[in-house]
């Protein structure tokens, strides 16, 4: 049986940081650090899937798997 994931991705501009997810848009702690945030979906079971790095933003793509 084939894998089925679900998607996330995180923005990081100099004035936002900001979680979209299937349940929903979450503005984030913009003191914390990328590394805190990744570490904090990681625990939440989603896997670094890709990195986009613009002149002006950041993003990150997150995928978990559904059972």
């Amino acid at each position: 049986m084939a894998s089925r994931w679900e998607y996330a991705q995180i923005f990081i501009t100099r004035d936002i940081k900001l979680w979209l997810s299937p349940e929903g848009r979450e503005d984030l702690d913009r003191s914390a650090s990328e590394i805190d945030i990744l570490n904090r979906v990681g625990a939440d079971g989603w896997e670094l899937a890709t990195h986009e790095v613009g002149d002006r933003q950041i993003i990150y793509t997150l995928k978990r798997e559904l059972f």
